[in-house]
């Protein structure tokens, strides 16, 4: 087998792999979905569950 068979072979494993895993993810994001109740669901797309904004503001005199 020559260097560049291997490296294409590798390239092409890597790119299933990905698309395994992305499916497998994408699968289970929907089954954890339709596990939650409706009245929270409507709740939970309102508000950021884990990141918030951050307002970066200029200090009295630090920036001229």
């Amino acid at each position: 087998m020559d260097i560049v068979q291997l490296v294409v072979v590798a390239m092409v494993l890597t790119i299933l792999a990905t698309l395994v895993l992305a499916t497998v993810s994408y699968g289970a994001f929907k089954v954890r979905q339709r596990r939650v109740p409706g009245d929270a669901r409507g709740t939970a797309d309102a508000a950021p569950l884990f990141f918030e904004r951050v307002r970066f503001v200029a200090r009295d005199g630090a920036a001229k």
